[in-house]
């Protein structure tokens, strides 16, 4: 130290005022509020929560401190996404038909967009296979490799090519269950 200045000794330190006291029980006041609030799911503990945040913040951004305002943030960002579900909760509970009626119409729309996708593959496999049978039958060793190419390229299970007497020729991929006539 200059000037033979001792360094400060922890008792030198004066005890920290009201106010950092304050902030950090407000601080765990909110994350003990969230904590309740996942097992009480009831929006009182939110807003305590958001109370302790709001009361953390101020002082964390009154004293400057970067972790203390980054910390306002996490309780922030915790205390908001506790509110989306608190809301999706209360609409579900509340209204309970009209929730269905959106799940059940994002499912069929998703699932009518998934089953073209799959007829759209299937359709691709199949004038792929037209399209390299047109000229007439290859040899059967670089049909199976050019189906198994196609196969792959559409993202079908399987494809399979019956000679006119309703037998396999050629084949790939793998099918369980019935084939389709």
């Amino acid at each position: 130290m200059p000037d033979g200045v001792p360094p400060p000794q922890l008792a030198d330190q004066a005890a920290p005022g009201w106010r950092e006291r304050a902030g950090w029980a407000a601080g765990w006041l909110a994350v003990v509020a969230l904590a309740v609030w996942t097992r009480r799911t009831t929006p009182g503990w939110l807003v305590l929560a958001a109370a302790g945040a709001l009361l953390w913040t101020a002082l964390a951004a009154r004293g400057g401190r970067r972790w203390g305002l980054g910390a306002a943030g996490a309780l922030w960002l915790a205390t908001g996404i506790a509110s989306g579900i608190q809301m999706r909760l209360h609409r579900i509970t509340h209204d309970w038909e009209v929730e269905r009626f959106r799940v059940e119409e994002r499912a069929e729309q998703a699932l009518g967009r998934e089953l073209d996708a799959l007829v759209d593959r299937g359709e691709r496999a199949v004038d792929g296979v037209i399209a390299f049978t047109r000229a007439g039958m290859p040899e059967r060793g670089p049909l199976f490799e050019q189906l198994a190419a196609l196969q792959a390229e559409s993202g079908v299970s399987a494809l399979a090519i019956y000679g006119p007497d309703g037998v396999p020729v050629a084949w790939a991929g793998e099918h369980r269950g019935t084939v389709p006539d």
